[in-house]
């Protein structure tokens, strides 16, 4: 019997989330993006996180309100993060920014100006009404159930509802995560673009060379 069940996340699910954030920003580094952007240790990275994702917010990556979740046995053991991008005309990228610069402060925010902008350097601009999916993560001993493609679908026919709908589905990713990009691939997204390629503190700090752009038709 299929004992899965699909729902938006709640500030309950605040310790998976957090578990899951770290985990898809983290490739070939001893520590996730966060910890490498602005030099936190991981207890600084979870209480950050914990900040970021009690904020009231919508429309980026790090909103609650954008999270879905697979709970079995109502415990989570699978999540994304998904929302149209720039429907009020902001980027999500800008909503981030200002998130992140608030939390951290502004001494912090500008000691990691090159890092930031190397990264900024290198991610390919998110296409306007797209659906974004970001933040896939799978429980360890959920993985090989197909519940990556599962969530995908899951997530797609939630927002065939909305007043807009999307006509793409759109993730972008590290290059060089081979597992998830198969994964992304058996669920119907192909490559559209690379970013520009990383420079040498990109590199440093992420472990791979830059990003990939997925596309996945979803409406004609």
């Amino acid at each position: 019997m299929d004992d899965l069940f699909f729902r938006k996340a709640t500030l309950a699910d605040l310790p998976f989330l957090i578990t899951a954030v770290k985990a898809a920003e983290k490739l070939g580094t001893a520590g996730c993006t966060y910890e490498m952007l602005f030099l936190l240790s991981a207890a600084e990275v979870d209480a950050l996180l914990n900040q970021a994702l009690s904020i009231e917010g919508d429309d980026y990556q790090l909103a609650l309100s954008t999270f879905f979740v697979y709970t079995r046995g109502g415990v989570p053991v699978a999540c994304c993060s998904s929302w149209i991008e720039a429907a009020e005309g902001i980027p999500s990228g800008f909503k981030m920014a200002a998130v992140l610069s608030d939390l951290l402060g502004f001494e912090k925010w500008i000691d990691a100006k090159a890092a930031i902008k190397a990264f900024a350097d290198a991610t390919p601009k998110r296409t306007a009404g797209a659906l974004q999916m970001e933040t896939f993560y799978v429980e360890p001993s959920c993985r090989g159930q197909g519940l990556t493609a599962r969530i995908i679908d899951s997530v797609i026919r939630r927002f065939d509802s909305v007043v807009v709908p999307a006509k793409i589905a759109e993730i972008t990713m590290l290059e060089g995560n081979a597992e998830a990009l198969r994964a992304y691939q058996k669920a119907g997204f192909h490559i559209h673009c690379k970013g520009e390629p990383g420079n040498a503190l990109f590199r440093t700090l992420t472990g791979c060379t830059g990003f990939i752009q997925l596309h996945k038709m979803i409406r004609a």
